[in-house]
């Protein structure tokens, strides 16, 4: 039997050794009890850290230190964002690791998962979620949600990830009133579209004064117009 506990002795968690492969997969494991996600644990062994890929083979005890987030400096923002732009899965997790709020916004207020939903970046997009990553946060000039900026690029399953997430399908964002689904039929993303009818979003929310089937019909996205009259 594998044991966690807290400094003060409170048990943390106790499971049989073969339920978890190494110190990631159990840290996964204490986010429901410890209520912190991985990046913000560090599990030790008399006395000493754990990293992630290491084994828990031949270990019985285990103490469990809850980190806050590192005091960040723009440059820091500026750089996590920087790597989900680019791509850069290693640098995004240890960055993360430090550990780094992953909601700070850079210099022109876009946040990361913003950014991962923009570029297309999906597995970036699930490391930032499972670092509590805010999914209704406004990010940048634009005034994007994580969920709108992935239906306005056609990133299907970016959209269908911030969905099953719990994003709202149809929150606008700041002084922009167009919804995600008005997006993606203004865009004729035909996919993200019915992902969204299909999900429930509201078909009959006004976007700039239309409804979107008619935005689909003034776009010519003729395609689109079918799914609005039953064609999904």
């Amino acid at each position: 039997m594998l044991r966690v506990w807290k400094p003060s002795g409170e048990e943390v968690l106790a499971l049989p050794q073969e339920e978890v492969d190494d110190v990631r997969s159990l840290k996964r494991r204490l986010r429901g009890p410890s209520g912190t996600p991985r990046f913000r644990q560090r599990l030790l062994s008399d006395g000493q850290a754990l990293e992630d890929a290491a084994s828990l083979q031949g270990l019985t005890d285990l103490q469990l230190i809850l980190l806050p987030f590192l005091p960040a400096e723009q440059k820091d923002a500026d750089r996590l964002t920087s790597a989900v732009k680019d791509g850069l899965l290693e640098v995004v997790e240890d960055l993360l690791q430090r550990p780094q709020d992953p909601n700070l916004p850079n210099g022109i207020g876009a946040t990361p998962l913003c950014t991962a939903c923009e570029h297309g970046h999906l597995e970036i997009a699930r490391l930032l979620l499972e670092a509590d990553a805010n999914i209704e946060k406004i990010s940048g000039p634009r005034s994007r949600t994580p969920l709108r900026m992935a239906c306005e690029m056609g990133h299907l399953e970016l959209a269908r990830l911030m969905v099953e997430a719990g994003a709202d399908k149809d929150k606008v964002s700041g002084r922009d009133v167009r919804s995600p689904l008005g997006m993606a039929t203004e865009r004729g993303h035909i996919e993200v579209v019915r992902f969204l009818l299909q999900a429930g979003a509201d078909k009959d929310a006004k976007y700039d004064s239309y409804r979107p089937a008619a935005v689909a019909s003034r776009c010519r996205h003729y395609e689109v117009v079918r799914l609005f009259h039953g064609g999904l």
